[in-house]
């Protein structure tokens, strides 16, 4: 996306797609354009601490190469690791 205005900035104004046209043929709504946008440009991630250790417990309960533990089971793993749920609310 960002590639394609760019190769059009010389173009004169008119002739240039906007980004409400490109987001609609790659049927991408604007605030998650938006939103990936900052998301590459900030690469400080805050949960990587928290997504090795939940890593570290999905990896360990592995049962023929599947990860079987979701969500019920790796909070409560978390907790009694020192991680708090309110900071977790948004970890992905």
């Amino acid at each position: 996306m960002d590639q394609i205005r760019v190769d059009q900035q010389n173009l004169p104004k008119k002739e240039r797609y906007g980004i409400g046209e490109l987001l609609k043929t790659i049927d991408l709504k604007r605030p998650t354009y938006y939103d990936e946008r900052k998301r590459i440009i900030n690469k400080n991630d805050k949960y990587a601490d928290v997504k090795v250790v939940i890593k570290e417990i999905a990896e360990k309960d592995k049962w023929r190469g599947s990860y079987t533990y979701g969500y019920r089971r790796i909070m409560p793993l978390l907790e009694k690791a020192g991680y708090h749920r309110l900071k977790l609310l948004y970890v992905a």
